[in-house]
């Protein structure tokens, strides 16, 4: 029997947004470097990359894609590099694992951010060599796979706060590919609608329905969260709900419905006087804009330390900086210089070597506490200027240890 190939679904928008990701695509489908999308969960990461290798000269060779949040420390090795009989209680059967079932395609890896420290530091010696040993086995088993790996959130500034390789990362980042999300590209949203009407009037073989004026606005005034995911989802509803051969507002989500009823509301009414400011006092945007940004500036672009700073949680400081386009402060993340808070950093003699860096097991033993502590403090930034040394570890500078331990009662295995 012939099957027809395998097509990916297409990549819907009119934005300029759009187009330059299609055209970036076409350009990186034609090489097989490795390719790292970044987006919002929802954004279509997994629909970029089936376009890469499909478009590309691989198209014919395997598409595996990993879900790498589903990737622990107890199964990881034998999901990825498989396994070989006996190798563990049930082992009853050899498996190839995902890198072997890719050989000489793509291996996508999808949520690359979740992955843990140890799953980050076998995955990164089997992409440098190109090599996997199943679980259970010594026998190296050469492949020949493409890499392109997916996530939804920043692994700079993850690289800066410790908590992902910092080699893995620039092993990823050979071509980067950024999805923008709905929000920001409101003139898809009715071109995305019309593809999913289509779509699930072909699987039900039914009419297809078609969108009222009002529906269309109602669309582009809603944010859409949860990105293209949601658009599919709302109108998945709407057929199933709808007996009607158009969709009007009515027939939306309820989210939908009230950010257009918000909208409505100013409709045909004079814009509210603004109320004088006095002076010395600026708006609450403009104040914290200045706070985030003097912040990143005081810690050379470290988010861990500049939310530290601000007193709230990192998660938040991430969407301010997203809200204020603050991004170019950012990119000196983890590769601070700036002089310890603790106490001024003491004149070294020109004919001196270059401070001591102590990894982070050998700083907790001086502490008299674990490593997890000391890489706890480095996060919340009482340990400063530290480096990111060869293989993704933390170095403690011996002269900020000696700064801390001055300055803080510290107890055995703190927290």
């Amino acid at each position: 029997m012939d099957f027809e190939p395998f097509s990916p679904k297409p990549l819907v928008g009119r934005s300029d947004a759009m187009r330059t990701l299609t055209a970036q695509i076409a350009s990186v489908s034609d090489r097989t470097c490795t390719v790292l999308i970044q987006g919002d969960s929802g954004t279509g990461k997994e629909l970029a990359a089936q376009h890469i290798h499909y478009s590309g000269p691989l198209k014919d060779q395997p598409f595996v894609p990993v879900d790498c949040s589903t990737l622990r420390d107890t199964l990881f090795e034998s999901q990825l590099f498989g396994h070989v009989i006996g190798a563990f209680t049930g082992a009853d059967r050899d498996a190839i694992g995902f890198f072997r079932a890719a050989d000489g395609g793509t291996l996508f890896l999808d949520e690359i951010g979740e992955l843990e420290p140890q799953v980050q530091a076998r995955l990164l010696r089997c992409i440098q060599e190109r090599s996997v040993v199943p679980l259970g086995s010594v026998e190296a088993t050469p492949v020949n796979v493409r890499i392109i790996a997916a996530t939804h959130r920043n692994l700079e500034e993850m690289v800066g706060a410790g908590e992902f390789r910092q080699d893995l990362f620039f092993r990823l980042n050979v071509v980067s590919l950024d999805i923008p999300c709905l929000k920001h590209r409101p003139s898809d949203v009715v071109p995305l609608a019309k593809h999913f009407l289509a779509t699930f009037a072909d699987f039900y073989n039914e009419p297809v329905k078609t969108l009222s004026p009002d529906a269309c606005a109602a669309l582009e005034a809603y944010d859409w969260p949860g990105n293209v995911r949601e658009v599919a989802n709302a109108f998945e509803r709407a057929y199933a709900l709808c007996p009607n051969p158009v969709i009007t507002t009515a027939d939306l989500p309820a989210a939908v419905r009230h950010s257009a009823s918000q909208q409505e509301n100013f409709i045909g009414k004079p814009l509210p006087v603004p109320i004088p400011v006095p002076a010395g006092v600026a708006p609450l945007d403009h104040a914290e804009r200045t706070a985030v940004e003097n912040a990143l500036k005081a810690t050379d672009g470290n988010q861990a330390r500049a939310a530290n700073l601000l007193r709230i949680d990192r998660r938040r400081l991430y969407r301010l900086v997203r809200r204020f386009n603050l991004g170019e402060l950012t990119r000196k993340s983890g590769r601070s210089t700036a002089k310890s808070p603790i106490t001024p950093r003491p004149e070294v003699d020109s004919s001196s070597s270059r401070p001591k860096l102590l990894k982070a097991s050998a700083a907790a033993e001086r502490l008299g506490c674990d490593a997890a502590f000391v890489r706890r403090e480095v996060q919340r930034g009482n340990l400063t200027g530290y480096r990111i040394g060869p293989r993704g570890d933390i170095r403690i500078p011996a002269e900020a240890l000696e700064a801390y331990l001055s300055n803080h009662a510290v107890q055995n295995n703190a927290e």
